[in-house]
């Protein structure tokens, strides 16, 4: 046996022989290897033999035989023996490090960790999710899924949970967790979600949408859309999705499916899925998907999912996700989903979601949603999202969003919101901003804000604010702001503020409070704080603080605050506070923060926090806290958190956290948190929220942002957000968020969502996100949270938390954690976590968990 281990000097070893895997460190006096050694040479007496692994160290008197080499001299790798078949995985073993002559090397094997129940499904990195009950995962990597009753699990690997890298899930009962990788959506109703290029349009009844380089419109009636560059428009009714690449539908009933790649369509009744790239659509009753790259479109019933480049869509009822790339929609009934990037659209009922790039849609009903770039867009019911770029886009019911560039789009009902550059949006009310530079808009109703540079608009209702520089206008009832320098408009009622250099506007009923540089903000209730740097928020009741470098938020009830600099924000309910650099949120009730730096957000209830920095997030009640770098998020429940960098949320109910970079969400009850690079967002009901660069929009009701830049927007209801840049839109009802860059929008009901770059959508019911770019998004009934970095999201009762570098979330009751890079997510109860990282996630009912990213463990010897 003169096996050669890549050197030389190995021919000197001994004769291996009954030896599945030698690993030889080859050195004047020790070599080891694992597993079995039978040597026939009798002169080596220890032999310490396990089934692990195995170490000999050679006497000097039989080191002369082999080894007359100098000490420089050593063999590095793996020696097979083909004599010896099982060549399993092998523990490495454990290194002799006495001897100063073994040179360090590294090895790397997959990772074989043992499950509850080793439900084994295909993925690409190991994935282990054990849950106790319905356990769905579905993982790119390796996914191991293993649940005790009713196990679904499907990987790309995936379904449920979807995880490139290794993923840990396990839960107790109904597990759902989808990580593909950088898509976490999921979406309860009609979630209507259309993207294509830059424009994302989206409309419920009658939607004339006209665009020339890339429209998205999507209607659920009667839907106008003519547009002369890339137009995917997608309807309820009489839905036609055609595309050519290659198309995956696949439906039970009355079936209509053509496609010219490959085209793999399920539904269960009449199901329509087209799509040119890749499209996956499999849907339950008249699934639509039509895909142009790769389209994976899933739905239950009437599931309509088009996608161009990456699609995930995947709804339950009524889902329509369109996608040109590669689409992944899954729908339960009536699911549109199209995307044209990689576009995941998972929704329940008439999931509408369309992405170009790569684009995650998942709605539970009749979800829209579409991306352009990545999407992951996540809604319950009438999600409308569509994104370009990089779209996190996550609502709860009917939520519009579309962004371009970096959307972070959040409202609570129907807000409005579009910025171009930098948006913080974060409306309660039918809020109407957008932004082109860095806007930052957050209105509670009817708030309508625009800007172009920098815009921060938050008002209550009917806030209409646009703004062209750097843009912060928060206003409580119809305020109309616009400015083009930097603009901190806020206002309580019919607010029209337009500002063309620095304004500097608070008010106290529902506080909305936006600083560049360090905030310290602290309101009483609702409380909204984005911050991009250092973003401490921390709220009592609905905080909403977006920080963009250092914000300290804290407010105690709505209260909205958005800084750039070092932001603290912490809030006891509904506390929505984003940052960007280092973003420090706690809150106690509905607690909404998000931070892109360094976010730490603590919520009780309803907590909203997300930090792209480093995220400290905890809530105690409906947490949502979102960071992109560090995210420490920590909820009791429905706890929001959303990290990109290092987010650690942690919520006691319905407590949703997602981080990009380092997430640790930790929630108790349906937390909703969703990160990506720097944008948290989070809203109640129709959020609508586009930004087109960096966009934070935040709002309560009908918010609509749209942002070019970076966009946060954040809103409660019916919230519009558009952003071309990042988008961060997350609503909870009709939230409607686009961005094009990164966005993460999240709501509860009838969340639009669309982003282009990067977008985080996740609502409850009704939600519409649409992404092109990296669209995560995750949705309230239960928790959705998605993160990209190191994501540890923990709840107790539905969780939804997605990472996507390294995520861990733990929750109690339907915990939805979706991350990308390391996903730890552990919960109780229907527990929903996506990682693409390495994803942790243990729950004990309902747990949703997957992640993709390191295939297995290296080590570095």
């Amino acid at each position: 046996m003169d096996r050669q281990c890549g050197r030389e000097v190995c021919d000197r070893k001994p004769p291996w022989q009954g030896l599945e895997r030698c690993q030889t460190i080859y050195t004047k006096r020790t070599y080891k290897w694992e597993k079995k050694i039978n040597l026939l040479s009798t002169s080596v007496a220890a032999i310490s033999e396990s089934d692990s692994e195995s170490s000999i160290s050679v006497t000097e008197e039989e080191e002369a035989k082999y080894d007359s080499s100098s000490d420089e001299e050593i063999c590095a790798g793996e020696c097979f023996v083909e004599e010896e078949s099982g060549l399993g995985n092998q523990q490495p073993a454990a290194e002799d490090n006495e001897d100063k002559d073994s040179r360090p090397i590294e090895f790397s094997w997959p990772d074989q960790s043992s499950s509850a129940t080793p439900d084994k499904t295909s993925s690409v990195a190991p994935d282990y999710s054990s849950s106790a009950a319905s356990n769905y995962s579905s993982s790119t990597a390796s996914d191991y899924s293993s649940s005790a009753a009713s196990s679904y699990s499907s990987s790309t690997a995936s379904d449920y949970s979807s995880s490139a890298a290794s993923n840990y899930s396990s839960s107790a009962a109904s597990n759902y967790s989808s990580s593909t990788g950088l898509d976490y959506s999921s979406s309860t109703a009609s979630n209507y979600s259309s993207s294509t290029g830059l424009d994302y349009a989206s409309s419920t009844a009658s939607n004339y949408s006209s665009s020339t380089g890339l429209d998205y419109s999507s209607s659920t009636a009667s839907d106008y859309s003519s547009s002369t560059g890339l137009d995917y428009s997608s309807s309820t009714a009489s839905n036609y999705s055609s595309s050519t690449g290659l198309d995956y539908s696949s439906s039970t009933a009355s079936n209509y499916s053509s496609s010219t790649g490959l085209d793999y369509s399920s539904s269960t009744a009449s199901n329509y899925s087209s799509s040119t790239g890749l499209d996956y659509s499999s849907s339950t009753a008249s699934n639509y998907s039509s895909s142009t790259g790769l389209d994976y479109a899933s739905s239950t019933a009437s599931n309509y999912s088009s996608s161009t480049g990456l699609d995930y869509s995947s709804s339950t009822a009524s889902d329509y996700s369109s996608s040109t790339g590669l689409d992944y929609s899954s729908s339960t009934a009536s699911n549109y989903s199209s995307s044209t990037g990689l576009d995941y659209a998972s929704s329940t009922a008439s999931n509408y979601s369309s992405s170009t790039g790569l684009d995650y849609a998942s709605s539970t009903a009749s979800n829209y949603s579409s991306s352009t770039g990545l999407d992951y867009a996540s809604s319950t019911a009438s999600n409308y999202s569509s994104s370009t770029g990089l779209d996190y886009a996550s609502s709860t019911a009917s939520n519009y969003s579309s962004s371009t560039g970096l959307d972070y789009a959040s409202s609570t009902a129907s807000n409005y919101s579009s910025s171009t550059g930098l948006d913080y949006a974060s409306s309660t009310a039918s809020n109407y901003s957008s932004s082109t530079g860095l806007d930052y808009a957050s209105s509670t109703a009817s708030n309508y804000s625009s800007s172009t540079g920098l815009d921060y608009s938050s008002s209550t209702a009917s806030d209409y604010s646009s703004s062209t520089g750097l843009d912060y206008s928060s206003s409580t009832a119809s305020n109309y702001s616009s400015s083009t320098g930097l603009d901190y408009s806020s206002s309580t009622a019919s607010n029209y503020s337009s500002s063309t250099g620095l304004d500097y506007s608070s008010s106290t009923a529902s506080d909305y409070s936006s600083s560049t540089g360090l905030d310290y903000s602290s309101s009483t209730a609702s409380n909204y704080s984005s911050s991009t740097g250092l973003d401490y928020s921390s709220s009592t009741a609905s905080n909403y603080s977006s920080s963009t470098g250092l914000d300290y938020s804290s407010s105690t009830a709505s209260n909205y605050s958005s800084s750039t600099g070092l932001d603290y924000s912490s809030s006891t309910a509904s506390d929505y506070s984003s940052s960007t650099g280092l973003d420090y949120s706690s809150s106690t009730a509905s607690n909404y923060s998000s931070s892109t730096g360094l976010d730490y957000s603590s919520s009780t209830a309803s907590n909203y926090s997300s930090s792209t920095g480093l995220d400290y997030s905890s809530s105690t009640a409906s947490n949502y806290s979102s960071s992109t770098g560090l995210d420490y998020s920590s909820s009791t429940a429905s706890d929001y958190s959303s990290s990109t960098g290092l987010d650690y949320s942690s919520s006691t109910a319905s407590n949703y956290s997602s981080s990009t970079g380092l997430d640790y969400a930790s929630s108790t009850a349906s937390n909703y948190s969703s990160s990506t690079g720097l944008d948290y967002a989070s809203s109640t009901a129709s959020n609508y929220s586009s930004s087109t660069g960096l966009d934070y929009s935040s709002s309560t009701a009908s918010d609509y942002s749209s942002s070019t830049g970076l966009d946060y927007s954040s809103s409660t209801a019916s919230n519009y957000s558009s952003s071309t840049g990042l988008d961060y839109s997350s609503s909870t009802a009709s939230n409607y968020s686009s961005s094009t860059g990164l966005d993460y929008s999240s709501s509860t009901a009838s969340d639009y969502s669309s982003s282009t770059g990067l977008d985080y959508s996740s609502s409850t019911a009704s939600n519409y996100s649409s992404s092109t770019g990296l669209d995560y998004s995750s949705s309230t009934a239960s928790n959705y949270s998605s993160s990209t970095g190191l994501d540890y999201s923990s709840s107790t009762a539905s969780d939804y938390s997605s990472s996507t570098g390294l995520d861990y979330s733990s929750s109690t009751a339907s915990n939805y954690s979706s991350s990308t890079g390391l996903d730890y997510s552990s919960s109780t109860a229907s527990n929903y976590s996506s990682s693409t990282g390495l994803d942790y996630s243990s729950s004990a009912a309902s747990n949703y968990s997957s992640w993709d990213q390191q295939g297995g463990f290296s080590w570095n010897r």
